[in-house]
């Protein structure tokens, strides 16, 4: 299965909203699959964005799974894509320079978009 860093959005979004003081169980979004949103969780708990993911699987393949909060760092890479506008020049720079789509990556090209705001609001 390939990454989709837009639904990987999806999924930081929909977690600080519901998230309050217990994992989620089967986290849903329209237009995705629970494996496919289960896996992409499962992404964000290896690269350090969610402080849990819990999988249970039967020989049939997965039957459900638990996402825990954003931790500190996903909280941060929320906050690098959070405006709309922003997340779109982002991802228009990185598919016209031919750019990897890795946290990092997107999270440094979103930066170049934060710091010129922040440079227009000291002008």
């Amino acid at each position: 299965m390939k990454r989709n860093m837009e639904l990987l959005r999806t999924i930081l979004f929909e977690i600080e909203e519901l998230y309050v003081d217990t994992s989620i169980r089967e986290l849903r979004i329209d237009g995705y699959t629970k494996v496919q949103i289960a896996y992409h969780c499962k992404l964000m708990y290896e690269a350090g964005l969610v402080s849990e993911y819990k999988p249970s699987y039967s020989d049939q393949g997965l039957l459900t799974f638990y996402v825990g909060s954003l931790t500190w760092k996903g909280q941060d890479y929320l906050e690098q894509i959070r405006n709309p506008e922003t997340w779109e020049k982002t991802m228009k720079v990185i598919k016209e320079k031919k750019l990897p789509k890795k946290l990092d990556t997107i999270a440094k090209v979103a930066g170049i978009f934060t710091g010129n705001v922040i440079n227009e609001l000291k002008s």
